[in-house]
């Protein structure tokens, strides 16, 4: 058996955190490797409300602090 490597680059995934969009994260996640990036639900269920309400930034500050969790830099 071969040894995978370490990818040189990582995909974010964002849906709606709701029921569809969370099997959507599962899925591509399973199938794909992409990493879902999952907001609290307090702050809204669709991304486009959490977006017109924090703005873009707060989806920046997200995915920085995905890529700290998971040790994920260039």
């Amino acid at each position: 058996t071969s040894k995978l490597s370490k990818p040189e680059f990582v995909i974010f995934t964002l849906f709606d955190n709701d029921k569809s969009g969370k099997r959507s994260s599962i899925k591509y996640k399973n199938n794909y490797g992409t990493v879902p990036l999952l907001y609290d639900k307090a702050d809204g269920k669709d991304t486009y409300v959490v977006l017109k309400k924090y703005g873009k930034f707060f989806m920046f500050d997200l995915i920085e602090h995905v890529k700290k969790y998971y040790e994920i830099e260039k």
